[in-house]
């Protein structure tokens, strides 16, 4: 189970949806969950719910947010059933990450919370700073911004201190939103830019379109044309990256921004046109 397990992490942080979501199916055909029970003392969590996670993800990601849902449930409801605390903790921040790329904050809450409460009880670092990040998240799209922001600024440094890497652009992402959210476009850019730089030239990062999206949302900020233009650059490479990647829901929501950017466009040139 290890190898097949391994992978779809791998293929998912690469943007590699369907190869993620093939090898899931191919490793849940051979589990079995009795006998892979203690797999998970040997691999730190359990590969059923290891498998049922990533997959809810890379569904999400391709466009089918419905059956990601499905799957992240399956994943909470069997690590509950096996009694393994970190699948459990493990479970609810990938929870978590589905309802943030759903843009559903009150759910991503709720899960981040159920992370960290776990978590810190059992001792688990790295999702204590996961879980505190997506709660920053949640908690600035809610309106509560000081708050969001602090947490997720906690989070990040906790996160870092962890050693892990790997994830660090999709939550510096999570934290250029938040500063928009916040009215701090500026800050929000370096953020964008910090991301940007972490991922290696020539490789695919899976939410690498949506930092474009968020720089040129961002930029729509500044009332300089120049500036607007870039953002609509930004926003098209966006759409780009995510059709390229197959990341259908980030295609969508690049569309959106785009269509927003433009109609902004024409309605400013119609009224210096009336003026």
């Amino acid at each position: 189970m290890r190898p097949g397990a391994a992978r779809p992490p791998w293929f998912f942080h690469q943007s590699a949806f369907t190869a993620s979501l093939e090898h899931t199916r191919t490793a849940l055909a051979l589990y079995d969950r009795d006998r892979h029970r203690t797999v998970a003392s040997l691999y730190g969590k359990n590969a059923g719910v290891t498998c049922h996670a990533w997959a809810a993800q890379a569904l999400c990601l391709l466009g089918e947010e419905d059956a990601g849902v499905q799957r992240i449930e399956e994943a909470l409801v069997l690590a509950e059933r096996l009694e393994h605390p970190y699948s459990v903790a493990s479970a609810r921040s990938q929870a978590a990450c589905v309802y943030q790329y759903r843009q559903q904050p009150e759910q991503a809450l709720h899960w981040a919370e159920a992370t960290v409460v776990l978590a810190a009880d059992q001792g688990f670092g790295y999702r204590v700073a996961t879980g505190t990040i997506l709660r920053g998240w949640a908690l600035t799209r809610l309106g509560r911004h000081q708050e969001g922001l602090a947490e997720l600024r906690r989070g990040l440094a906790a996160y870092q201190e962890t050693g892990a890497q790997m994830e660090r652009p999709y939550y510096l992402a999570l934290l250029a939103e938040a500063l928009g959210e916040a009215g701090q476009p500026a800050d929000g850019l370096t953020a964008i830019d910090e991301g940007l730089a972490l991922i290696p030239p020539g490789r695919s990062f899976f939410y690498e379109a949506e930092l474009h999206r968020l720089r040129g949302s961002l930029l729509q900020a500044d009332d300089h044309a120049d500036a607007r233009h870039q953002a609509e650059a930004h926003v098209v490479r966006a759409f780009k990256v995510a059709r390229c990647q197959q990341a259908h829901l980030l295609e969508r929501r690049a569309a959106e921004s785009l269509a927003t950017i433009r109609q902004r466009r024409g309605t400013d040139l119609s009224n210096r046109g009336h003026s």
